[in-house]
């Protein structure tokens, strides 16, 4: 029997250093997580301000790009505690010219889009959205100035 006992309480030993650890580890990733802001499951954000501009100094959205313009920018403002993932599509007047994953700050945005061959003079729509549901749209016309 008393050799039994040292047995019966190694094992508990180990038991309590399995608990400890595993309590560790959770201990870590939460302070890790909220270090780091790590995933965050609500958005709280907002897109406040959504269109398309000209140059990237301020948001003053326009109604229609000139085709020579080379560059414009889906432009906008998000307000809240957190940033706004999701994804720009740009619709042409028969299919989608341009689509990205996107991570808009808060405060301004000014998304970079290059105008290539695909965007031909004519109606464009854009939007961002995010888990199936769009969160801001915004017409323009691409314009032939040539």
């Amino acid at each position: 029997m008393k050799n039994q006992r040292p047995v019966n309480e190694k094992y508990s030993l180990w038991l309590l250093y399995i608990v400890a650890a595993a309590m560790l580890s959770w201990l870590a990733i939460i302070v890790v997580i909220r270090l780091f802001r790590g995933p965050v499951f609500v958005f709280d954000s907002k897109i406040t301000q959504f269109g398309i501009c000209l140059d990237d100094s301020g948001f003053s959205p326009v109604e229609s790009v000139p085709a020579s313009a080379g560059v414009f920018y889906v432009c906008g403002a998000v307000e809240g505690t957190t940033v706004r993932p999701g994804s720009l599509i740009i619709e042409g007047p028969t299919r989608p010219v341009y689509s990205a994953d996107l991570t808009l700050p808060l405060g301004n945005f000014y998304q970079r889009i290059q105008i290539t061959d695909a965007f031909v003079p004519g109606n464009y729509i854009t939007s961002f959205g995010h888990a199936r549901k769009t969160l801001a749209k915004a017409q323009f016309a691409i314009v032939n100035d040539r």
